[in-house]
């Protein structure tokens, strides 16, 4: 049986690569974890999409002119405008493959949720970098 989800990788600290066909010759390639109560998604697809998925901490919505900055950056440091959404279980942020690079080696990233006062951090270490490597292959090498 084919199955629409596989997993095709294997990385440090937990990590896993995983491959889901999601139909109409679109692949969703992504390295996730679930450790110390967290459940941290880094997915691009083959159609050049990419985006960082947490738990939403039940919050819902869009949130529009939303600002993630690596981990490790200051407040006026290195920074990236972009689109955020919740459904009360994930929350996730698109985000420019290159830029999730850049995110992923600083060991985490902060985000500021567009138009509100909320902002939160996710840390999920370096070992991450080389899964990344093996959804972007997976992603089609992009």
């Amino acid at each position: 049986a084919n199955s629409a989800y596989q997993v095709i990788g294997k990385g440090d600290d937990g990590w896993i690569v995983s491959r889901t066909d999601e139909g109409k010759g679109v692949v969703n390639c992504r390295a996730e974890r679930k450790k110390g109560g967290r459940f941290d998604i880094v997915a691009m697809r083959n159609n050049g999409s990419a985006y960082l998925s947490v738990d939403a901490e039940r919050r819902k919505g869009k949130y529009a002119a939303t600002i993630i900055q690596p981990i490790n950056e200051p407040e006026t440091g290195l920074r990236w405008t972009t689109n955020a959404e919740a459904n009360g279980e994930r929350m996730w942020f698109q985000l420019e493959p290159n830029a999730i690079g850049f995110i992923l080696a600083s060991g985490g990233f902060r985000f500021y949720l567009g138009r509100t006062e909320d902002t939160g951090s996710a840390r999920i270490g370096k070992a991450v970098g080389a899964v990344w490597q093996q959804v972007r292959q997976c992603a089609g090498g992009r």
